[in-house]
């Protein structure tokens, strides 16, 4: 008989391990991170995943040491882990952004009410995704569960097992593939090594990054301004570099496969905690899948817009093209304070044309438009709004006003009207007030919007129309200008489109569905 330590959970010990820190995570972790969010994800890295793996290693009498890995490592292969982390976060955030918009899911957001704000909000922020993440996740599942697979099955398998409960285990699927990937990494720099601190480290690279992407983004600076296609594929390859690196640096540490102790156990004995456990992912998937696809985005009021100050009359020249890409107008538009609120007006002309493009005929003949909206700068709440299209042909004319709730539109068919709170967005004055949305990581948005004018298939004749859309919200990206080279970010509503960069109080580019305005200088 063997009285011997132990030096890693059996297989069935690391697959309760494993369920225990499931329930855990979608009951008090849920619960603890709504309350407080940044406060509560330390409290869940070290209360709800580092303590049962401590507790589980205790209770079978195995050194901590022992179970969790903790072997130095040489301070090179320490370097390279964390450029490891880094090179890692620049492909994986392209490939899950992508793969995001493909497949339709809204990305991670943050409890409502919990956007960590200020300087001691960010440094908690970083310290919980950064610092808490790694060294307490790394120590649960490259240490104690995977070093238990790792003494019974080949490590490309308890490598691949792991890495699949770790991304399960994170109960979502936005990002689901770039996560699978990351724990592969981390799972083989682990086994490579011997120790869990090499995984930590990848880790710590890749969620530093990940967690300055993410606050710079809630600073209205738009994220990292170099990620996008060329930086992933640059990134896939040092990733793949240095991996290679690692393996020619770092000799493999020899090990034993150890029979279980006792009798032989039975696959269903052994592996029923896993069973339980996807039986719940597949419950949480499926109501993230609904959420969604149904009824999942945060609502307008719920994301909120900051507080906006204009002390100064600012004005914006822009270049109107068709969609073909060729000048057919210009539009200048100044925002200013007016007594307690903030004003804006906006005139265009724009001269006769006919396009073809994308299969559809645009065609419209010279006109001017002018337009203006007043908004409360606290609530952003739409106070007054007035917009006017003139033709040669004044039986063309086209005229709304906003005013006490109510649209008021004229033009050739009489005169229509509809009710509309002051929350509700409107066509063209929406672009300038979704400027003012809190910074999102959530980008899919409820937002009550009307159309000044939408054609009815059913009724044959254009109406103002009421709706509830989707405001959605994409990365930042490089735009070129007439006004220069900018790093920006685009939304989209009602088939109309703006893009906006930081310092800029309102769009530098906007698209109405037939015309394109782009800042001009």
């Amino acid at each position: 008989m063997n009285n011997s330590p132990r030096l890693s959970l059996s297989i069935f010990s690391a697959n309760l391990l494993y369920l225990t820190i499931i329930i855990l995570t979608i009951t008090i972790g849920s619960l603890i991170q709504t309350w407080n969010f940044t406060g509560g994800l330390i409290a869940s890295e070290l209360l709800l995943y580092l303590l049962p793996a401590i507790v589980f290693l205790r209770l079978r009498r195995i050194p901590l040491n022992e179970g969790l890995r903790l072997k130095p490592i040489h301070p090179l292969i320490g370097l390279l882990c964390v450029l490891l982390g880094f090179s890692t976060f620049l492909f994986t955030n392209v490939l899950d952004k992508s793969l995001s918009q493909i497949g339709g899911l809204s990305s991670i957001r943050f409890p409502a009410g919990s956007i960590p704000t200020g300087i001691i909000g960010f440094v908690g922020y970083f310290l919980a995704v950064a610092v808490f993440a790694p060294l307490c996740e790394e120590a649960t599942f490259r240490g104690a569960i995977q070093g238990a697979y790792e003494k019974r099955y080949a490590a490309s398998v308890a490598i691949i097992t792991v890495a699949l409960l770790f991304a399960l285990w994170h109960m979502r699927l936005s990002g689901l593939t770039g996560l699978l990937l990351a724990a592969v990494i981390f799972g083989f720099v682990a086994w490579r090594s011997g120790s869990i601190l090499a995984s930590i480290l990848v880790h710590f690279g890749l969620n530093a990054l990940a967690a300055i992407n993410t606050l710079l983004s809630l600073s209205n600076r738009g994220g990292l301004p170099f990620l996008g296609l060329p930086t992933a594929a640059g990134g896939l390859v040092v990733t793949l570099g240095l991996i290679y690196g690692i393996w020619r640096l770092q000799p493999a540490v020899e090990r034993t496969a150890l029979p279980e102790p006792g009798q032989r156990r039975s696959w269903l004995r052994d592996y029923w905690p896993l069973g339980a456990a996807g039986l719940i992912f597949v419950l949480v998937a499926g109501s993230t899948i609904m959420s969604t696809f149904i009824s999942g985005q945060i609502t307008l009021k719920q994301a909120g817009y900051n507080e906006v100050s204009i002390t100064k009359a600012l004005e914006s020249h822009y270049r109107i093209t068709d969609q073909a890409g060729d000048e057919v107008g210009q539009m200048t538009c100044t925002i200013e304070p007016l007594q307690a609120n903030i004003h804006l007006d906006c005139t265009s002309q724009v001269k006769a044309y006919e396009v073809t493009f994308g299969g559809s005929n645009h065609k419209d003949e010279a006109h001017t438009t002018t337009w203006s909206a007043t908004w409360d700068p606290n609530t952003m709440d739409l106070l007054t709004f007035t917009y006017e299209r003139s033709y040669e042909n004044t039986a063309s004319n086209f005229r709304a006003i906003i005013q006490d709730g109510q649209l008021v539109v004229d033009d050739s068919k009489g005169t229509q009207t509809i009710s509309l709170s002051p929350d509700t967005l409107v066509e063209y004055e929406w672009a300038w007030r979704a400027n003012a949305l809190k910074p999102q990581v959530v980008k899919s948005i409820q937002a009550p919007f009307v159309y000044l004018s939408l054609w009815d298939e059913e009724t044959q004749k254009s109406s103002p129309t009421f709706r509830n859309e989707i405001l959605h919200i994409y990365s930042s990206q490089p735009l070129t200008l007439p006004a220069g080279q900018f790093q920006a970010y685009k939304s989209e509503l009602g088939g109309q489109s703006a893009w906006y960069t930081s310092g800029h109080a309102g769009p530098i580019r906007f698209e109405d569905g037939m015309l394109i305005y782009e800042l001009n200088d």
